[in-house]
């Protein structure tokens, strides 16, 4: 399926605005994690504390500009858009999982206690403790995106489902299998860890089917996969998780919990 130049650039737009956004928090945090000299409980509670502030800023940014892709994607079909925005507090903080984001947070801690505790070395322990945190801002980044297009289209009848669009930056080959499927609106975008994909909506009455480009489709099963080794579309699942929603997953893999998830 060809996209329109207009869509194109609206997409590429929006695709750059979210980047730059996730990118300024994500080495935000880096820097903070870096500059702790000690992981204990105080130490941690203190980087939470500068971190929580600046994440619910970010996602809040995510939010608005989503809203505004989805309002220009609208126009540019020639067609109305809801009057109403989506509200902020419905799609960011405390709403994205159900769990404070605090809590979530103070995980990275867990985790280079957890290492330490299984007799890692600290440098080691710390790496873990860095790649978790920037794991659960980007998936709260991700999530804010993802929400905040769902509680669009809820609104906009004139949309019937939507495509997965990739950004070419961190596509792994579950999304680009993914990308080539039809959605319905009321399902929300299925993510995985370090998943920045985005939606596009697809309106009139026209169904271009559940496989919207079967070409991509049929190269993607000739090529190996670098991640997953020889992977079988057929293998690629949705599965629900309770804090996260539906996550993109390998058939046969399985959630440890709250302790080890972004």
């Amino acid at each position: 399926m060809t996209t329109p130049p207009e869509v194109a650039r609206t997409i590429l737009a929006y695709q750059g605005q979210v980047a730059a956004v996730r990118s300024q928090v994500l080495s935000f945090a880096e820097r903070l994690w870096g500059g702790l000299s000690a992981w204990r409980d105080a130490d941690i509670d203190r980087l939470v504390d500068a971190l929580a502030p600046v994440s619910l800023g970010a996602q809040q940014r995510i939010a608005a500009l989503t809203d505004a892709y989805m309002t220009a994607m609208a126009t540019a079909a020639g067609l109305p858009v809801p009057v109403s925005g989506t509200p902020a507090a419905r799609v960011t903080g405390e709403a994205l999982r159900g769990v404070p984001p605090r809590e979530v947070y103070r995980r990275a801690g867990v985790t280079v206690w957890s290492k330490l505790a299984e007799g890692q070395r600290l440098t080691n322990a710390v790496a873990a403790g860095k790649l978790r945190l920037i794991d659960m801002i980007a998936t709260d980044l991700q999530l804010t995106k993802t929400k905040t297009a769902h509680a669009y289209m809820a609104r906009d009848n004139t949309i019937r489902g939507y495509r997965r669009t990739l950004t070419g930056s961190e596509n792994c080959r579950m999304c680009v299998i993914a990308s080539t499927q039809r959605y319905r609106k009321a399902e929300l975008m299925p993510i995985h860890p370090g998943c920045d994909c985005g939606v596009s909506p697809i309106r009139g009455s026209v169904d271009p089917g559940q496989v919207i480009d079967p070409g991509l489709l049929d190269r993607m099963k000739e090529q190996a996969v670098d991640e997953f080794g020889d992977l079988d579309p057929r293998n690629v699942m949705v599965r629900n998780h309770g804090e996260l929603g539906p996550l993109l997953t390998i058939r046969g893999q399985h959630f440890d919990g709250p302790s080890v998830v972004s």
